[in-house]
């Protein structure tokens, strides 16, 4: 996915790997049961410090995504594809840009990359 960005140091974000569920969940929002199917788009992460701790995007994922929290026992529930749409995008950039990708490997910092064309 890419999306026109409102965050200041950057003008777009782009994410070509996404999390499906390899199998149906059900996950409790708000007191009721939710079943989530298996397929299902999503984003996933580990979270590796204190800083992960109130991560924004767990809670995006929550609401819109596959439903599973970043925990390294979610992992065996996901199946990472590339988003072959997604991959492309950058080729049809014409402009001078900041992009922000999503994910990160955790072994590296985040990574803000200068496109230029």
């Amino acid at each position: 996915m890419s999306a026109n960005s409102k965050i200041e140091w950057t003008e777009k974000t782009w994410n070509p790997i996404a999390a499906f569920l390899k199998r149906d969940i059900t996950v409790n929002i708000g007191g009721r049961d939710r079943v989530i199917p298996k397929g299902t788009r999503g984003w996933f992460c580990v979270k590796c410090s204190p800083g992960c701790a109130h991560c924004y995007a767990e809670g995006i994922n929550l609401r819109l995504g596959n439903g599973l929290t970043y925990l390294h026992r979610n992992l065996s529930d996901i199946e990472f594809r590339l988003v072959k749409y997604s991959a492309s995008l950058p080729n049809e950039w014409t402009a001078d840009l900041r992009i922000r990708e999503f994910p990160t490997p955790q072994s590296a910092p985040a990574a803000t990359a200068e496109i230029a064309r």
